[in-house]
């Protein structure tokens, strides 16, 4: 049997990178995951999912276009900045921002 020994000096360091280790996790786990919707350059609003529960919030100066979207709110964030893409697409009127300029930007949480 091969038995590791530890310096007196290293536990300290190792148990703070476990610890570390183990807040992030956790932290990483309860977080809720955030990308703003961006369109023709403007922040229009934020997709949030709490665990498996996605929420579309507006800005006051949103695209009414973008506020009318009903869902569904499924899948990943791809799938749903790929709806209100389509969703866009389809209540463009002539001369407006075309729905190519709509896309998720993450939102990194510390």
């Amino acid at each position: 049997m091969v038995t590791t020994r530890l310096a007196p000096h290293d536990l300290p360091t190792r148990l703070r990178r476990i610890l570390s280790d183990l807040a992030r996790s956790y932290r990483e786990a309860a977080a809720p995951e955030l990308w703003h919707v961006v369109h023709d350059g403007r922040v229009h609003g934020v997709l949030s999912r709490d665990g498996c529960h996605w929420t579309l919030a507006w800005t006051d100066v949103a695209d009414p276009r973008l506020v009318a979207f009903g869902g569904p709110l499924v899948g990943e964030a791809d799938d749903i900045g790929a709806a209100l893409v389509r969703h866009l697409a389809a209540t463009a009127p002539a001369g407006t921002a075309g729905a190519e300029t709509l896309r998720l930007s993450p939102v990194l949480v510390v």
